[in-house]
């Protein structure tokens, strides 16, 4: 489905560092960058905002999260407790 690829080309861009934290991520640019439409593009970034990935402003722009070194930690932390279950 175009949406899965759009969504794993999105979410490799941003653990790659092609997509900065903090960065505004504009519709139309991605779209031509993907060549995707503005559709699958949307769906994308609704599942990447539900993983914690980017952020949704309301009648603004979407972000590419940005972590601050406690959210690391506390990440790190539920892990570190999740791992031996």
């Amino acid at each position: 489905m175009l949406s899965d690829k759009t969504y794993q080309k999105l979410k490799h861009m941003i653990y790659g560092g092609r997509l900065q934290p903090g960065q505004r991520l504009l519709e139309v640019n991605l779209s031509h960058a993907l060549s995707v439409s503005r559709m699958p593009l949307r769906e994308s970034l609704v599942r990447l905002e539900s993983e914690g990935l980017v952020r949704r402003v309301p009648n603004s722009a979407t972000f590419v999260e940005d972590f601050s070194p406690l959210d690391f930690l506390e990440m790190y932390s539920m892990r570190l407790a999740l791992e031996p279950l």
